[in-house]
Parts: C-alpha cells; sequence; structure tokens
C-alpha cells in the first residue's frame, strides 16, 4: 500500500477501554501504520516527559467509564492526560475524537483549549464517532471495508 501516512510521525489512541482501541490498532499494525496507545487517565501508563512528536492524537474524551459523568470531571481527566502526552513544544497535530460522545464534551474540550490548555492546541478536531467505524467492537478480525474507511480518514487528516 503506498501510504502519505508519515512513518516517522506518531499516532497516539488514548482510551480507557482498550477493547475500544484494538481494532484501530489491528488496522494500524497491518498497515505498518507506527502508533502509542495510552490507556485512559491511569497515570501509570502516560509518559512522565511530554511528547513532542505527535502528529495524530485519537481521543475518547469520556476516559472516566461511566457514562453519568460531570463536565467537570471530564475536563479534569481531559486536562491530567492531554497535560502528560503533549509537550507545550509539541509540533502541529490532529486532535480526533475518537468517541461516543464528542457531541456532549467536544465544546468543553475546546474551551479547555482555549484556556488551560492554549499552547497544547491542535491545528484542526476532527470527529470519528467508535460506532460509525466498528459497530460491535468485538475480537473479530476487522473487515476490508472497516480497514478502508480507517487508512482513507487517515489519508484525509494528513492531507
Amino acid at each position: 500500500m503506498e501510504s502519505m501516512i508519515p512513518l516517522n510521525g506518531r499516532i497516539a489512541i488514548v482510551d480507557d477501554q482498550i477493547e475500544q482501541a484494538l481494532p484501530l490498532m489491528r488496522i494500524f499494525a497491518k498497515n505498518n501504520i507506527p502508533y502509542v496507545y495510552y490507556k485512559g487517565n491511569n497515570i501509570d501508563y502516560l509518559p512522565e516527559q511530554p511528547e513532542n512528536d505527535i502528529r495524530i492524537l485519537l481521543l475518547d474524551l469520556n476516559l472516566l467509564g461511566g457514562r453519568d459523568n460531570q463536565p467537570k470531571d471530564i475536563r479534569s481527566s481531559l486536562f491530567s492526560v492531554l497535560s502528560h502526552i503533549i509537550s507545550p513544544n509539541n509540533y502541529p497535530y490532529v486532535l480526533v475524537l475518537w468517541s461516543r460522545q464528542e457531541k456532549d464534551y467536544k465544546k468543553m474540550l475546546e474551551e479547555l483549549f482555549s484556556n488551560d490548555l492554549k499552547g497544547r492546541a491542535p491545528i484542526a478536531i476532527l470527529e470519528w464517532i467508535k460506532s460509525e467505524f466498528f459497530p460491535n467492537f468485538s475480537d473479530e478480525e476487522v473487515n476490508k471495508d472497516e480497514e478502508y474507511k480507517i487508512i482513507d480518514k487517515l489519508k484525509d487528516v494528513i492531507a
């Protein structure tokens, strides 16, 4: 596969439920696309020093598991995670909301980047709804249509 996706760039996936990141991880591995996975807001799994070479960050907005979290709790969690992953000197990157709750928390995230994380803001924020790509999140192999859809979306991000 001819790829426009830079092999020296980095894709980061942040999700508190690894089973919802596994389909992405399988596609990336199969297509030789380097990535790093961070497990939600668990400080033990985040880098001690923020990265400065992330180009695409796929971020689940609700890293606290439950569906009925308060926006202030989500905000606090996102602030902590993003502060550990994105350096103030980070290269320009695109933030992809890899979520099922992008409508609920997107405005709060934009406010976070306008204020507390102003120096770590992405150049663009895109929305990828998990269920549109992987309706079942099963352990089965990802079908070709799902794989091509993800790869095509990544190419769009790079373009």
